[in-house]
């Protein structure tokens, strides 16, 4: 999943089709978590806020984004993996502020309980919100989505394992809060085909991946894209530049190691400093 940091890298998609943007983590990251890239600052979650607004950006939902028709301007959707308790405690009042609607992608089994789907990743458990917690953050207007039971890596388990994490993590959020849960994120941003083909004949209307697309016309709703969004992507644009001017001067052994560099800040795979 691609990083996209500031109004003017938002300005830029928003020109291509609607950026969706992907949230995890907001709160203030501990020295010891592994995951960086899933941490946003409340600081910083409201600076960004604060230049989307300059801009005259507008958050709309994922149902408002795939009816745009390829239409394009400052608009684009918020998204949130995972259900932590810090997009409620810390996002929440600060989105409603700024008028801006949001989805939060819920692991339907863990709820009040933490990410343990991350052990063996990452030493920083972060508490995910509750049935009550979820009814405020529905009060509040903003929607939830499916992120299966268990946070299960689709492509990875058998189909009937797959079928039954999909299409159960839709009935038991419906079943919880009596509203169709329309929309679904793959863990992992993995899926195939036929996951996709799944997650459709569930009665889902979208799926979110971790692919960096916007969304645009004849998108396919079961594959859309988005752009991670985290406190450090400065970090990503200083790999970038420096690998540009190693490039320029023919510094290939600087290429490498600053390359080598891009897993430590969760960057890995996502084309920067490839350019």
């Amino acid at each position: 999943m691609a990083p996209i940091s500031a109004e003017w890298e938002l300005g830029r998609k928003s020109r291509e089709g609607v950026p969706l943007l992907a949230f995890h983590r907001i709160g203030n990251r501990p020295a010891y978590a592994n995951l960086p890239q899933q941490y946003v600052s409340p600081a910083h979650f409201r600076k960004l806020l604060d230049g989307f607004k300059r801009k005259k950006f507008r958050a709309i939902s994922i149902s408002e984004a795939i009816q745009t028709n390829g239409r394009i301007g400052s608009r684009f959707a918020i998204s949130f993996d995972d259900g932590y308790e810090g997009a409620l405690i810390y996002a929440a009042q600060t989105m409603s502020e700024y008028g801006h609607t949001a989805i939060q992608f819920i692991v339907a089994d863990r709820l009040g309980q933490r990410n343990e789907w991350d052990l063996g990743r990452d030493t920083a458990m972060e508490r995910v919100m509750d049935r009550i917690q979820l009814q405020e953050w529905l009060s509040l207007g903003f929607e939830i989505g499916a992120h299966t039971l268990t946070h299960a890596k689709l492509a990875a388990i058998p189909i009937a394992a797959a079928k039954n994490e999909i299409a159960g993590s839709k009935k038991k959020l419906e079943d919880l809060f009596g509203i169709p849960v329309k929309h679904f994120a793959y863990p992992y941003g993995v899926y195939n085909d036929r996951i996709a083909e799944l997650v459709r004949e569930a009665g889902f209307e979208t799926a979110c991946t971790c692919d960096p697309e916007v969304v645009s016309r004849d998108v396919d709703p079961f594959r859309l894209g988005r752009f991670l969004v985290w406190d450090e992507t400065k970090v990503g644009r200083s790999i970038r530049l420096l690998t540009k001017a190693a490039k320029k001067v023919g510094g290939a052994a600087l290429k490498t190691a600053l390359l080598s560099l891009r897993p430590a800040f969760g960057l890995a795979g996502t084309g920067i400093g490839d350019q």
